[in-house]
């Protein structure tokens, strides 16, 4: 998602339009995650995997995206299910480990102790 200093429109009112649709897009992506989370959390994060599974947000919001405006031309219910149903298979399908959620951790290194720290030596 583009920062909201980032317009593509010079009206006040393509402004306002793109606020709102990006707003949209983030409750919508957010209502979504928790769902799929919850199902990943059933489904896939049982005893047998070492890893926590979630949902990963930059697919999500990119299939989001490019479906939209499908679900909303969509003349029935049953075509806008199926849309929302890919959506959410989509952003099932599409897990990362979430390397947070087991405590790892991986602390930075400490530098190395050398005169000329990352090759940084003078001219002169």
């Amino acid at each position: 998602m583009q920062g909201l200093t980032n317009f593509n429109g010079f009206s006040e009112n393509s402004i306002q339009q793109e606020f709102w649709i990006s707003v949209l897009l983030a409750n919508l992506a957010m209502l979504i995650k928790t769902e799929t989370d919850g199902i990943i959390d059933e489904t896939v994060n049982t005893g047998q995997n070492r890893h926590r599974y979630h949902t990963n947000m930059n697919e999500l919001i990119g299939c989001i995206s490019r479906y939209f405006p499908e679900y909303m031309e969509a003349d029935t219910c049953t075509e806008q299910r199926e849309v929302i149903r890919y959506i959410f298979c989509f952003a099932i399908s599409t897990r990362v480990r979430d390397k947070k959620g087991n405590g790892e951790s991986h602390p930075r290194k400490k530098p190395r102790n050398v005169k000329n720290h990352y090759n940084c030596k003078t001219t002169h």
